[in-house]
């Protein structure tokens, strides 16, 4: 059955940056989608508005999909309530990154954005004739200096 909670645990802080919830895996140094891996047996909660209670979930492979920690970082509702096992984990990595923890899942989140925006862009022919157009209306209207 699901674990809730009618007050914010002890230990337990508002989710931030996306990159909470992921680990590089071994050898790799930047947070691409190949190089991570969710932060498996990580507690998270949920605040339901509806029930006025945090929902205690554990994050896995298996029911968890990216999509849904976005969504829940989008609207604000998402909480991390780490394990000892996972506060040892994350120590680790603040050690080996000499980075404070805001500015290390800054920076990851960052990488993971970049990645995405790579991607995801659009740079086909329409795209080009797109820019192709708006210089032409910029040029009609640029001051052209006289001799």
């Amino acid at each position: 059955m699901f674990t809730f909670h009618y007050k914010l645990p002890e230990g337990s802080k508002k989710a931030v940056y996306e990159a909470e919830f992921y680990q590089l895996k071994a050898r790799k140094r930047v947070l691409y989608e190949d190089n991570r891996e969710f932060r498996t047996g990580l507690r998270y909660l949920i605040w339901s508005q509806y029930a006025r209670v945090f929902y205690e979930r554990v994050l896995d492979h298996k029911s968890t999909t990216e999509e849904d920690i976005s969504y829940y970082l989008l609207k604000g509702i998402l909480y991390v309530y780490p394990t000892e096992q996972n506060r040892e984990d994350i120590l680790k990595d603040i050690k080996s990154s000499q980075l404070g923890y805001y500015t290390l899942m800054k920076r990851r989140t960052a990488e993971m954005d970049y990645e995405r925006k790579v991607n995801e862009r659009n740079d086909g022919n329409g795209y080009q004739h797109k820019l192709h157009v708006y210089k032409h209306i910029k040029d009609k209207y640029k001051i052209k200096k006289k001799k």
